[in-house]
């Protein structure tokens, strides 16, 4: 029946992005130490820049190859960039795991922080101008 397979749906997405994912925030929050995140923000920032980089570079680089352009390239990777969950989620099984220590894991959280808050702004940012583009390219034809 397909109404229930939409019912199903929903009731999974409530209880795991209403409940379960602001738990493990909570988690997450518990276990990061901000007088570490504080000593380790040099850190940090190369984390955030090695992230952001990279997901440019392979998002411009698979769009090149697409067939497509550099600006768009580099709009699908600051769409990519906002990825701070996945950090955290690996960052804290690792963390619990004792395959990092809580120096590291304030970096990690740090950086999560830092390219969740970017991403968005500089990705409405290039999508303006990508229209704005667009719009030119269009009034001219």
């Amino acid at each position: 029946k397909p109404w229930e397979e939409h019912l199903i749906t929903e009731t999974v997405y409530t209880i795991a992005f209403g409940f379960l994912a602001p738990l493990f925030f909570l988690l997450v929050g518990f276990n990061t130490n901000l007088g570490l995140l504080h000593q380790n923000m040099t850190f940090g920032v190369v984390l955030a820049l090695i992230a952001i980089f990279g997901t440019l570079v392979g998002s411009i680089l698979g769009e090149r190859l697409a067939g497509g352009t550099v600006k768009e390239g580099s709009l699908i990777g600051w769409a990519l960039n906002g990825k701070g969950d996945m950090d955290l989620l690996i960052a804290q099984i690792a963390l619990a795991n004792g395959i990092i220590n809580q120096n590291i894991f304030s970096a990690i959280v740090f950086m999560a922080i830092v390219v969740t808050l970017i991403s968005p702004i500089v990705f409405r940012y290039k999508l303006r101008n990508l229209i704005l583009d667009h719009k030119k390219v269009v009034k001219v034809s």
